[in-house]
């Protein structure tokens, strides 16, 4: 099986769990208690990318130079040493401000820190591996929510709790299936230059996740907890229609790294468009019906919310492909600059929109943010590597089914 299928499968099966826990979520906790696990989730894990420092995107880019075991070992050592030191920071911090909500917040984002940061090394390193202990985390979580929901009263720690837990127990999986001996005593020299590398594509990466979390956290300060509720079951549900280009886009990376050539993203573009088409299109049949039937009557309003932010898929497949190949080429300060107007303008609409609007202005905004983010990539793309647009915008034709095909049976 070609790790493009086999990646798909991995999503097929976070898709089908991470609904499920989505359903398990919205009807143990509400929709108010939902729209605060919302935002406590979405700043950790805002949180959890500055606590990771960008060594994922260093080892990315030392690797692809020296190809080596011992980067890897170097740069497993490095990162833990690094949750160790960031782990007895959160607990000393939490113990000072006595307050259930940070504590929430800074477990989630240590744990995450370390996962996040382990999964992007080995997307690079060993995709297969990473596609497997992905399954078994989504295995796992559903498994726990499924014992919590009957056993477990209601409230956030026990969602808190097993969301850690998984993370831990994926970051036990790579290092008990990856690192072969010890890990690697990182030098002063090696972590200088993994941080002094990771800064930059740490704050990109920080302003992606803001590009996709600012709007709960500003509906929490500036919206109610109902809207809030609805945008967190809306926005959760929208992830999912990106999971077909996020299989296509993370296998790609482990591709981008062994060639120099630009034109290999252009088949995995057309058919991570062509996946992301349909997703649109099977949300937007079927979420009136299945919403409340899922998530509760409550959550019927979110169906509005999911068929706004729909409309900007299409244009962030554009920039999870396309950025691929643009980071790897090292073009960080355009890919910086772009997000960072996305997230300016984010901030500053919501600022305007949601105490009007609410959820639904939020939504719109989301939706132009994306929409500017995904033409900036393609224009720059096609600029600098001299690839016309035309054969980056045109889709549906026999060819680019065709192409579906062979991005997912292909191996290498």
């Amino acid at each position: 099986m070609s790790d493009y299928l086999l990646n798909f499968v991995n999503k097929g099966v976070s898709l089908v769990t991470g609904l499920l826990v989505s359903v398990i979520l919205a009807r143990f906790l509400g929709v108010h208690l939902r729209g605060e696990l919302a935002f406590i989730t979405q700043t950790a894990a805002i949180g959890g990318i500055m606590l990771g420092f960008g060594v994922n995107q260093a080892f990315i880019f030392y690797f692809r130079q020296s190809r080596s075991y011992a980067t890897f070992r170097d740069t497993v050592g490095l990162l833990l040493w690094q949750m160790g030191a960031l782990a007895v920071l959160a607990t000393v911090a939490t113990w000072i401000v006595n307050d259930p909500t940070f504590g929430y917040i800074a477990a989630l984002a240590v744990s995450l820190a370390f996962y996040q940061q382990l999964e992007g090394v080995m997307t690079a390193y060993n995709i297969r591996l990473k596609i497997r202990v992905n399954m078994a985390y989504a295995v796992t979580r559903l498994a726990a929510y499924l014992v919590m929901w009957p056993l477990a009263s209601e409230g956030l720690w026990w969602p808190v709790a097993i969301s850690v837990a998984t993370c831990l127990l994926a970051v036990v999986l790579y290092l008990c299936f990856a690192v072969e001996g010890p890990p690697g005593r990182p030098t002063y020299d090696f972590a200088k230059s993994a941080y002094a590398f990771g800064w930059l594509p740490m704050l990109t990466t920080l302003l992606v996740v803001l590009n996709y979390s600012v709007d709960i956290v500003m509906i929490k300060a500036f919206g109610t907890s109902e809207g809030l509720g609805l945008y967190a079951v809306a926005a959760g549900i929208v992830t999912y229609l990106w999971v077909g280009p996020d299989a296509i886009k993370e296998v790609l990376v482990s591709r981008v790294v062994r060639t120099n050539d630009p034109r290999a993203v252009l088949r995995p573009l057309r058919a991570a468009l062509i996946v992301g088409w349909i997703s649109v299109l099977a949300v937007a049949t079927l979420g009136a019906p299945l919403i409340p039937l899922l998530f509760g009557g409550e959550y019927a309003g979110a169906y509005v919310l999911v068929l706004i932010l729909s409309l900007g898929v299409v244009a962030m497949t554009y920039y999870k492909i396309l950025g691929v190949a643009v980071l790897a080429e090292g073009k960080r300060v355009f890919y910086f600059a772009a997000l960072a107007t996305a997230v300016a303008l984010n901030l500053l609409l919501n600022w305007w929109v949601i105490p009007v609007y609410g959820a639904v202005g939020a939504s719109w905004v989301s939706v132009v943010t994306y929409s500017i983010t995904g033409a900036l990539f393609t224009a720059y793309f096609s600029r600098v590597f001299h690839i016309p647009l035309r054969e980056l915008m045109v889709i549906g034709r026999r060819e680019d089914i065709v192409a579906l095909g062979q991005v997912l049976r292909r191996r290498a």
